[in-house]
């Protein structure tokens, strides 16, 4: 076929009458094509109707199993990932006991994940130092900051586990040292000064030394000045200390809640 100049143009592809897979000619019928190649319907219906190799059928059926298998290795993060989602909704509900069961069963759906289990050992801590059993949680604290020992959170709570130690063995000199090294290493943070007045005030009950009961109470008032010294906590903690300076009886809180559920007044406190 020549262009309007007379110059032979090249026809691209196969003619449009030849089927591209027989070869059979088909004169002047032009023929319909199948991924732009001309094709007679004998050659089209083998095309349409072709099987899969078996080596095609056999890699589609590894790949769905691979792809089932990812989906059953990643359910467990996606698990874990809600029971760490309800925990922290149990903690913001002041639930400890059940955030602390959430946070176990995150860990264990993922053991090879050592935060998961870090953020777990954490709060069982916690749980432990509350139930006055800080002995117990020394060793779980510890694990954890293996894990991560760059975290000051866990630097932090072991300390607070170790002053536990030290008051329920009634060391009151150590529940001191140790008092004051959480105070220094969170000087902003007015539960670890009132931390040290409850050790000053134990030491007073202990040996009567009015300079102990002096550096309590002015413990106890350093502790009120800093910001975020307010609460029911704090001021529950406050009670606690002056009922210690009052009557010289060291109690635990768990105890000083069930004599007094409504709260202490000091006597001549109205």
């Amino acid at each position: 076929m020549d262009d309007a100049n007379g110059v032979p143009q090249q026809q691209e592809g196969p003619p449009a009458n030849v089927c591209f897979r027989c070869g059979t000619d088909y004169g002047s019928v032009a023929l319909p094509r199948i991924a732009g190649l001309p094709v007679c319907d004998a050659c089209a219906r083998i095309l349409k109707n072709r099987p899969f190799p078996p080596w095609i059928r056999g890699g589609l059926v590894a790949v769905i199993l691979l792809a089932a298998l990812a989906f059953l290795y990643n359910q467990r993060f996606f698990f874990a990932h809600l029971d760490m989602l309800r925990g922290l909704r149990e903690l913001r509900s002041d639930n400890l006991e059940r955030a602390v069961e959430r946070f176990n069963a995150a860990a264990a759906r993922v053991p090879d994940d050592p935060e998961v289990r870090a953020f777990s050992l954490y709060f069982q801590a916690i749980l432990l130092v509350n139930q006055e059993r800080s002995g117990e949680a020394i060793p779980l604290l510890k694990e954890a900051q293996a894990i991560k020992p760059d975290d000051p959170t866990f630097k932090s709570a072991l300390l607070q586990a170790e002053v536990g130690v030290a008051y329920e063995q009634k060391d009151y000199d150590r529940f001191l040292e140790v008092s004051q090294a959480l105070a220094q290493s969170d000087p902003d943070e007015p539960m670890a000064a009132l931390g040290v007045a409850s050790a000053h005030a134990c030491r007073y009950a202990v040996n009567g030394d009015e300079a102990m009961k002096a550096l309590a109470e002015r413990q106890i008032e350093i502790a009120s000045k800093m910001q975020g010294a307010e609460g029911p906590q704090f001021a529950e903690y406050v009670d606690r200390i002056r009922y210690r300076l009052e009557t010289r009886e060291i109690i635990s809180r768990s105890e000083f809640v069930r004599r007094f559920p409504n709260g202490w007044k000091p006597k001549g406190g109205g």
